[in-house]
């Protein structure tokens, strides 16, 4: 007779991609322990059940702060627990931006042939703008 020893199953969540922009399509594979020859999947975002019973699963539309985790249901014999939940991915998403820029002079009415200064001022331009004048 043989008499095996309990088993714990495990489950770890490994996004593709962390610290996305809006839109980014992330996929999150899963690696198994003692999962069994037919282990069942269930995907959480924010702990509401998506995707399908599948090792991975992919979503483009996440948010900052987002949690994604998987419930795994082992069904290898002798098991500690048949049910684990992985640990949470906190994902990091940067929103988009638009870049905007406003132009001003110290004097808005000039006579003919008289010089004038233009400021330049953006938002979300980056940490080195390039700006390109133009006239008319």
């Amino acid at each position: 007779m043989t008499v095996n020893s309990p088993v714990t199953p495990a489950i770890t969540v490994l996004p593709s991609v962390n610290n996305i922009c809006f839109g980014t399509p992330v996929t999150f594979s899963t690696s198994v322990t003692n999962g069994g020859s037919n282990p069942v999947f269930q995907w959480k975002k924010n702990s509401v059940n998506v995707g399908t019973n599948s090792p991975t699963y992919s979503n483009s539309l996440l948010n900052n702060g987002d949690i994604i985790t998987c419930d795994l249901t082992s069904n290898q014999a002798c098991l500690t627990s048949s049910t684990v939940t992985s640990t949470a991915v906190l994902m990091n998403v940067i929103p988009l931006l638009s870049p905007s820029i406003s132009i001003s002079t110290a004097s808005p009415a000039i006579c003919p042939g008289t010089g004038v200064s233009f400021s330049a001022v953006s938002t979300n331009g980056g940490t080195s703008p390039v700006y390109q004048w133009k006239k008319n």
